[in-house]
């Protein structure tokens, strides 16, 4: 059983662990992982599964498809998302996993 501090669980085992996210606490350290889609031209915001409680010290990602040239910039990191900005630069769908560590 995990350990709850200010209603967090905390303890070093895998919370939660599907396809698309998923998260593990190790002691105060937050691992957070993820796939997503990018679907728009502007600026798009991409949820983490849990809010880090105080920082998001880094973030990167990574595009899946095949065949793919153009970056997809991370333009901003905050405690509860990432944000992804094409910047017209890259059109359709584009699939990126993307992985997050913070406190």
């Amino acid at each position: 059983m995990g350990v709850t501090v200010d209603g967090v669980p905390r303890g070093g085992q895998a919370i939660t662990f599907d396809a698309a996210a998923g998260y593990i606490w190790l002691g105060d350290c937050l691992l957070q992982w993820g796939s997503a889609i990018s679907t728009d031209d502007t600026a798009q915001d991409f949820p983490f599964p849990i809010p880090f409680p105080n920082a998001c010290f880094v973030a990167f990602h990574q595009r899946t498809a095949s065949g793919t040239k153009n970056i997809l910039a991370l333009s901003a990191v905050s405690t509860t998302n990432l944000t992804i900005n094409r910047d017209d630069a890259i059109d359709g769908s584009q699939p990126f996993d993307w992985f997050a560590v913070g406190y």
